[in-house]
């Protein structure tokens, strides 16, 4: 079956708090097994097992592995972003420079915590793109650098363009990338994430 065949949607959405947590122990012990063994020898039966459900239920939601895994990576986008929205609209009290600084931190280290479980998505999972279209998530991460700007603009008042601010989007995830799966031995992580930040920072201000 090639994957643009294979659904990767739930059958029915749960709407009863029980339902809810048989959904949620579903894709929390796929995670599990997917951080442990990998995509290939995932199979239904077995994220039933680690759930502690029937294999009837898992199949009441989900037509099959692939819809479970998808559920899983959207649930875990989402948790990403709604916790870098509000880093964004959190108030700092510290400076400009210090408080990017903590926000590029916190990207890197979002990246960081999940590099297993990334790199099983990655490389293992035949229908990854399927799941999240590329451009789905650079446009998500460009509106969040738009707010974050915004709200710099109207702190620091700062003047950037659309231009500027895709160079700091794509800047940036190609340097987190990078440091977490190809970290060369000659560079220190922190000094790379303090001159990512000094460099966005600077285009900010157009410097």
């Amino acid at each position: 079956m090639t994957t643009d065949k294979i659904d990767l949607e739930m059958k029915k959405v749960p709407r009863q708090a029980r339902s809810k947590a048989t959904v949620e122990a579903i894709i929390q012990s796929c995670k599990l097994l997917l951080l442990e063994q990998g995509y290939n020898p995932l199979t239904t039966n077995d994220i039933a097992r680690v759930a502690g459900v029937s294999i009837g239920s898992v199949y009441e939601y989900f037509p099959g592995k692939e819809a479970v895994v998808t559920a899983m990576v959207r649930e875990l986008i989402e948790s990403y972003f709604k916790k870098l929205k509000s880093e964004i609209t959190s108030k700092h009290n510290n400076n400009y420079e210090t408080a990017m600084r903590h926000w590029i931190g916190l990207l890197f280290k979002l990246v960081q915590e999940n590099k297993r479980l990334l790199q099983v998505l990655l490389f293992e999972v035949p229908y990854s793109l399927r799941i999240v279209p590329v451009d789905s998530i650079k446009a998500e991460l460009f509106t969040l650098v738009m707010q974050g700007a915004a709200r710099s603009q109207n702190q620091y008042k700062l003047n950037v363009t659309p231009e500027v601010l895709y160079l700091i989007s794509t800047t940036t995830a190609g340097t987190l990338t990078g440091l977490v799966f190809a970290p060369s031995p000659h560079i220190e992580s922190e000094k790379v994430l303090n001159e990512l930040s000094n460099k966005i920072v600077a285009w900010m201000r157009q410097e």
